[in-house]
Order: structure tokens, then C-alpha cells, then sequence
């Protein structure tokens, strides 16, 4: 693009933004989110507004945006953040960037601690951006305690940020660590109220369902493994060396139709195997599995 020192107005930067989305099943829409991100303003005042003018350098980090998106970057990682259950969350390329369906995880959660008062801690194992837990946290009026557990030190950091954005770094913790491991110190040694929840997003894609659209996401909280269950298995196989007293009353999995017989086949080779309950989204699809201490 060649410099000029003429300025060009928001309505001709959205249309010739847009244009270059040909690979986007919404352009113009894509246009009119990153500018108001650099504009700092809302999409409303960009329609309401197309005469505005635009600076160069605007225009510049515009089309630099544009090119990504051309690209295949998703809009959330070009933004810094996403929309969740609600609420506005800080979210890169560390992190998987929070979906529409895992908000039905945060309404499961909720309703098993109306349910299950009892229930004094939620740990959230796989927390990335801290999305979930967060949620879960702000619409809990208890004074229950909340831990988010992530193998990725970036991961926690973002969830770290995002806690204290909403105002829960009192009462919320962070551990790094692999699964079950980062909790077993903290519960072994009773710093954590019992009976406990455990909530988890884990990584659940395989051969079939990983595609090239993901690439731009962490592998590490999407994989898991050529049938999907690499996650499951190590979870089950850390659980099975506690003493049972220290497991958790009860676990929401967010998970896949394909895959809830193979979860089910490993609860089946616990000493004691939890009860297990299977909740669908909207589509009519697994979506949740709920395992209940007997």
C-alpha cells in the first residue's frame, strides 16, 4: 500500500477491509470488529459514524490485522479476548479461546452445587484462560474455594489475569501441573476443604475431529491422542494411586458422543467406579459426562 497523508473514512476502510475476507464466512463483520478494537470504541459507533476519518497509522495496523485474518487467524487471538457466558475474557494464543458449548459446562456446574451443597471446593483441571472456573466463581455466592490447575505456565498466567480483572483473585488459586498431579499436595494435606468438584474441559480431539482450521490453537489442551482418550486414561491412572478418600464426590467432563464409552469403560476400572450420567446439548449430541461417587 502506498503512503499517502489523505485520510479515509471508517464506511471506505470497512468496505475494502471486508473485500480482502474472501476466505471469512463473515467479512464485513470480521472489518468492523478489528477496526473498533483499534478505533477503542463499539461497533455501533462505526455505523453510526461511517463519515469518521481514520489516521494512517490506524490504517495501517488495520490492514496488518486484515492480513492475518486473510491468513486464518482467528478474530479472538487478533482481539485479545472473547465473549463467554456473559462476560468479556483476555485470551492469546496460549490459551484455547473459550466456546459456545463449554458454556453449558458452567450451567451444569452451577446446578450441581445447588444440588450438592455439601460440595465446599471446584478445581477446574485444564483452566487456560480461566474462562470456566472464573464463571462458575462469579455466580457462586458461597464462600466455597475455587482452584484452576494448568500444565502451562503461560495458560495460568492469562487465568491469573483474568481472575483479578473480575475481581476473584481472593478467592481463587492457581497451580501449575499435569493433571491430577499439581492438586495431591494441597489435598493430601487437607489445605482444601473436602468433598470436592472437579470440572475439566480436557483435551479430547483426535484423528477425525482435529482439523487444519485449529492449528492457531495450543495443541496441548486440544489433542488427545489418535482416539481421543489420552487425557482420560492418564487421569484415571493418577486417580487410582489416592486414597480414595481424597477423590473427587463428583467430575463434569466436557467431552465427545464418540468418546463416552471409552470413558466409561475406564471408570470401570476403578476399585470403586463412579456412577455415571451422560447430559446432551442442544444439538442432541454428548456433550457433558457426570461421574457421582457411590
Amino acid at each position: 500500500m502506498q503512503k499517502t497523508t489523505r485520510l479515509t473514512t471508517i464506511e471506505h476502510t470497512l468496505r475494502q477491509g471486508a473485500r480482502r475476507l474472501t476466505n471469512s464466512d463473515s467479512p464485513y463483520l470480521d472489518a468492523e470488529i478489528l477496526l473498533s478494537k483499534i478505533l477503542k470504541t463499539e461497533r455501533t459507533y462505526l455505523l453510526s459514524h461511517p463519515e469518521k476519518k481514520i489516521n494512517w497509522a490506524q490504517l495501517l495496523i488495520f490492514y496488518w490485522l486484515i492480513s492475518k485474518r486473510q491468513h486464518g487467524w482467528p478474530i479472538a487471538y487478533l482481539t485479545k479476548q472473547q465473549e463467554f457466558y456473559g462476560r468479556t475474557f483476555k485470551v492469546n494464543r496460549g490459551v484455547l479461546i473459550p466456546r459456545p458449548e463449554t458454556e453449558l459446562l458452567v450451567e451444569q456446574t452451577l446446578l450441581t452445587l445447588k444440588n450438592y451443597p455439601c460440595l465446599k471446593t471446584v478445581v477446574e483441571i485444564g483452566v487456560g484462560s480461566g474462562c470456566l472456573i472464573c464463571s462458575v466463581a462469579l455466580a457462586d455466592n458461597s464462600d466455597r474455594k475455587f482452584v484452576g490447575t494448568d500444565l502451562s505456565r503461560l495458560a495460568i498466567k492469562i487465568a491469573l489475569d483474568n481472575a483479578r480483572y473480575f475481581g476473584l483473585n481472593s478467592r481463587l488459586i492457581f497451580k501449575t501441573g499435569d493433571n491430577l498431579t499439581a492438586l495431591y499436595p494441597i489435598i493430601e494435606t487437607s489445605n482444601l476443604p473436602l468433598p470436592w468438584l472437579l470440572i475439566s474441559n480436557p483435551p479430547y480431539l483426535n484423528n477425525k475431529t482435529y482439523t487444519p482450521a485449529l492449528k492457531f490453537e495450543p495443541r496441548l489442551a486440544l489433542w488427545g491422542g489418535t482416539d481421543g482418550l489420552d487425557w482420560y486414561r492418564n487421569f484415571f491412572k493418577q486417580l487410582i494411586t489416592w486414597p480414595q478418600r481424597l477423590w473427587p464426590k463428583i467430575i463434569l467432563w466436557e467431552t465427545d458422543s464418540e468418546l463416552t464409552d471409552g470413558i466409561i469403560q475406564l471408570n470401570k476400572l476403578l476399585p470403586q467406579p463412579y456412577n455415571w450420567q451422560i447430559i446432551k446439548d442442544l444439538t442432541n449430541h454428548d456433550r457433558i459426562i457426570k461421574l457421582i461417587a457411590t
